[in-house]
């Protein structure tokens, strides 16, 4: 055979390995592609959701602070962090910010009384297969606000004993003067100073304003007062007789007056907040106890018979101040 049929022979045949060779690339290439969208953007979008989880986490917890701005980011940041898995917790960022009362909050607006908290939650995430196409990686975030709303009533300036055993649905004397709920304190009838000034008979009757109503949020172990010099007729007008007294406020007022104890609104104004303590010491206004629970009551009646002298109540639950449950309800996940 000629020469110059043989090469011409390799000539083509070298041209077909070469357009064979660019085939197979570009097919590879299509193919860390088609990976890279089915698994790393995959990660990427995981990595959305668990930015999300650790961001929604750590404002509910956060906002529990409000509206004090250390420990409401301090809580933010630890129960967000708190969410991310310990074995990605180098390729996760944490973020929380606090904004007062009146402040602009991006992305809901204004902030209202007790502030709001905004948890942003970044995680980087690392490609794979996109790397080969020159895609190192890409950085995901989400945020989260939460802000505390104060609606309800306000925590009763009462305390009952610790020791007092309840029950659902069982009806109980939630104070008694001079009787057992006060044995060994004399001068003590089962009545509490409000904090920061606020007045005795508003706080009773749950008519304070939101305010006022964080200056009576407790916690278990804080430390609360004796209040003295109040006559039967003055707490049984707060809770009973006058017309803006809890039960009638109840009875006289939508969506709460048709509820009875088997079906009603957790802000009803019959559900008293009331702390459980122990006596510490002192007596008089200058006895002293600490807060062990808070227990939701439904108030049903003051008694005034003789000597007798006490305020009735049905026992619903134990509870959290500024839960969601009974009365004071303080957070709300906006965004």
């Amino acid at each position: 055979m000629p020469r110059a049929g043989r090469w011409a022979r390799k000539r083509r045949f070298g041209s077909r390995r070469g357009i064979v060779l660019a085939i197979a690339v570009m097919a590879m290439l299509v193919l860390l592609g088609v990976c890279g969208l089915c698994i790393d953007v995959g990660q990427a979008v995981y990595g959305l959701q668990q930015c999300q989880n650790a961001a929604d986490a750590g404002a509910l917890a956060g906002s529990q602070e409000l509206p004090y701005s250390t420990p409401a980011t301090a809580m933010a940041r630890s129960i967000a962090t708190a969410n991310v898995p310990s074995s990605q917790s180098s390729l996760f960022s944490v973020n929380a910010t606090y904004y007062a009362k009146s402040a602009t909050v991006p992305n809901y607006g204004i902030a209202p009384y007790g502030g709001a908290v905004v948890v942003t939650a970044a995680k980087n995430v690392r490609y794979v297969f996109l790397r080969a196409l020159g895609f190192g990686g890409v950085t995901v975030h989400r945020s989260s606000v939460a802000t505390k709303i104060i609606t309800g009533t306000c925590i009763s300036p009462m305390w009952i004993s610790n020791a007092t055993v309840v029950q659902n649905g069982v009806q109980i004397n939630m104070l008694m003067s001079d009787g057992p709920h006060c044995a060994g304190i004399p001068g003590s009838f089962g009545f509490l100073t409000p904090n920061g000034g606020v007045d005795f008979d508003l706080c009773l009757k749950g008519l304070i304003t939101p305010e006022q109503a964080e200056l009576q949020r407790l916690r278990e172990n804080d430390y609360v007062w004796a209040y003295t010099g109040l006559g039967v007729g003055h707490f049984r007008g707060d809770l009973i007789g006058d017309v803006d007294s809890r039960l009638k406020r109840a009875q006289n007022t939508a969506p709460w007056s048709g509820d009875t104890f088997a079906s009603f609104h957790g802000d009803n104004p019959r559900i008293m907040i009331v702390p459980f303590v122990d006596y510490i010491d002192g007596t008089g206004s200058g006895a002293r106890f600490a807060v062990q629970r808070f227990g939701a009551f439904w108030l049903e009646d003051v008694i005034t018979n003789g000597t007798d002298r006490y305020i009735q109540g049905r026992f619903i639950d134990f509870t959290t101040p500024g839960g969601t449950g009974y009365g004071i309800k303080t957070t709300h996940l906006v965004q």
